[in-house]
């Protein structure tokens, strides 16, 4: 029964959908950053985003997708760009800040998963 109760509050908790969609934009934006650098991770990454997809798709309602999907288009952008600001930066500094970011972001979203 206790399961059940888990089950209803995660399918209704907006912030739970928001944090899986953060996440699988950003993991999206990371696996085109690992294609574009030819980063052999890339594979494990993918792997990643699609669980949290699968995740993102089992706590959300019809009605939210669109709101979801924003939310996800957006987290990607701006990981691509921190992404982006860490790799092509000439401010040594910045750019360690940069990746430094996109990492704990990442390890954020990957203690979502039990992969």
């Amino acid at each position: 029964m206790t399961a059940a109760l888990s089950t209803s509050a995660a399918l209704a908790s907006p912030a739970l959908e928001h944090r899986f969609a953060i996440c699988a934009g950003l993991l999206s934006a990371q696996v085109e950053h690992q294609w574009l650098l030819i980063d052999p991770g890339r594979e494990i990454t993918e792997f990643r985003r699609d669980a949290m997809i699968d995740l993102l798709d089992a706590v959300s309602v019809d009605a939210n997708r669109k709101t979801l999907m924003a939310i996800r288009i957006d987290a990607k952008h701006a990981h691509k760009a921190l992404l982006q600001r860490a790799t092509f930066n000439k401010d040594i500094n910045d750019a360690n800040w940069a990746m430094q970011r996109a990492q704990a972001q990442l390890r954020d979203c990957s203690g979502l998963l039990l992969i």
